[in-house]
């Protein structure tokens, strides 16, 4: 699996629209998205966890501007 570092300037702007409970950046927090039901695995750079669709608009335009790939997960069923 390979893991990189989310720059720290789009991490505070995710921070600024999820608050920052709602972005998890620590590698055991992130692990735990790494996997689904199939058998690839990946970590990913950060996990956010928006709560609106005010929130998601502002981080896939956040996305869109930097070029950040975005890897959207349901409920985790």
């Amino acid at each position: 699996m390979q893991s990189r570092s989310l720059p720290s300037s789009d991490a505070g702007q995710l921070v600024n629209i999820v608050g920052n409970a709602h972005v998890l950046s620590h590698l055991d927090d992130r692990a735990l998205y790494a996997y689904d039901a199939t058998i690839r695995r990946n970590i990913p750079d950060v996990v956010v966890r928006a709560g609106s669709t005010t929130e998601v608009s502002q981080i896939m335009e956040l996305a869109h501007n930097t070029g950040t790939p975005v890897y959207p997960r349901g409920a985790s069923t």
